[in-house]
């Protein structure tokens, strides 16, 4: 940067030198002391920092480069379309001159495809941060399993740790709702807890024991008005009450 800026000045001062020469050999000097009154040249950076204007002969001295956040820095062009970009080490003006700072998007899409489920507002996430972990979407009879990088789940976005490098559609896991049975052997031996899909039959458990009584079956309520029959499919969270005999 100081090289290219000394550059500059040499530059400058030969081009002043060779004027003041010309001038003084003028019989019509007004357009040469016009040059000589030298030009200024504005940076617009569109939002980004502000850039000090410049009072030049004929070369610009290239500037720092401007930041904007969310967006990176490419350049900066003779015209707001961006169809020229200046060369500081070629180009030369002797006019006032406006340069306009390009800037590419450095901010990422992120789209969540709940893939049937409750919908989820998508996001804009600059280069190297971090998504904002969305409330977890719901889906009738499913239980929500996390946010994947691929259709086919094999990589499961990390939002404490992975950081945002370019666009990203994250597709939501969703595992079949199983309904928890509980048996309450009513101080018999222990059944276990099983754990079943809506619209499945549940295996009927071993008889528990009870010392000085008799297992008579599981009822769906503890004053033994239904007996549960094993061949229903189960549709809910339920527990089933032993009934014992003397």
């Amino acid at each position: 940067m100081r090289r290219r800026e000394y550059d500059n000045k040499v530059k400058n001062i030969i081009i002043l030198t060779f004027l003041v020469a010309i001038s003084l050999f003028s019989t019509s000097c007004g357009d040469y002391m016009s040059v000589m009154q030298g030009a200024v040249v504005s940076f617009d950076t569109d939002g980004g920092s502000i850039i000090t204007d410049q009072n030049i002969i004929a070369y610009i001295i290239e500037p720092e480069a401007p930041t904007k956040d969310g967006y990176i820095f490419d350049g900066w062009y003779c015209d707001d379309t961006f169809t020229t970009e200046w060369d500081f080490s070629k180009d030369i003006s002797y006019e006032n001159i406006t340069l306009y700072a390009k800037w590419l998007n450095n901010s990422y899409s992120i789209t969540f495809d709940s893939f049937g489920g409750s919908p989820v507002d998508n996001q804009m996430v600059s280069s190297g941060n971090y998504i904002i972990k969305p409330t977890d979407p719901t889906k009738d009879g499913y239980v929500f399993m996390g946010w994947w990088k691929d259709a086919n789940y094999t990589i499961k976005w990390d939002f404490e740790n992975d950081v945002v490098t370019k666009d990203e559609y994250l597709t939501a896991s969703w595992n079949l709702e199983q309904y928890s049975v509980s048996f309450n052997s009513n101080g018999g031996s222990y059944v276990d807890d099983v754990q079943q899909y809506p619209n499945f039959t549940i295996e009927k458990p071993t008889d528990p024991t009870k010392d000085g009584f008799i297992f008579e079956g599981w009822y769906t309520d503890n004053t033994y008005s239904t007996e549960w029959n094993f061949s229903n499919v189960i549709q809910s969270d339920m527990t089933l009450y032993a009934k014992w005999g003397d």
